[in-house]
């Protein structure tokens, strides 16, 4: 049974990894298009509540198009923040702890995010770039450190209760 629950661990980050590779497999049309309707939503939403007030369509559109790539690298460091925990959960399972666990957790969003990249080499529209490989390591490293600040305090309270 235990061995089931170790197995069983590793469908979140393995789910987690077939979505980050299905949305890197969208050819480049189809990948900015999503960035763009999430940029025109924000742009719309803040020109409601009287955050933006761009004085014509043109000025709206720049402001549309300003926030696409911080968007899509925001988007990836998230992807890949989860990815880095779901990795996390799985490699727990099986019983590593410690600073080991992190490294062996970066380490494999890292080659993920190089695979990643790799794949993208050969969708139409799209390119491999390292500089994307730190941007989604950069956020498992994110998630990572908010895991070990949970875990710390965890530890911390523990502490004082016993």
């Amino acid at each position: 049974m235990k061995w089931l629950i170790r197995i069983a661990a590793w469908i979140p980050a393995i789910v987690m990894a077939v979505m980050i590779g299905s949305f890197s497999g969208q050819d480049g049309n189809e990948s900015q298009g999503l960035s763009n309707r999430v940029a025109e939503c924000i742009v719309l939403t803040a020109e409601k509540v009287n955050i933006v007030s761009p004085e014509d369509d043109y000025e709206r559109q720049r402001m549309i198009e300003d926030l696409q790539f911080p968007i899509r690298k925001c988007a990836h460091m998230t992807e890949y923040a989860v990815f880095t925990c779901f990795v996390l959960i799985g490699f727990y399972a099986w019983g590593q702890r410690g600073a080991m666990l992190y490294v062996m957790g970066l380490a494999v969003t890292f080659l993920y995010a190089s695979s990643d990249e790799i794949h993208q080499l050969f969708i139409p529209g799209r390119s491999g770039q390292f500089t994307d490989v730190l941007i989604d390591t950069s956020g498992g490293l994110a998630a990572i450190l908010v895991v070990m600040a949970a875990a710390a305090r965890i530890r911390k309270h523990n502490d004082t209760n016993t």
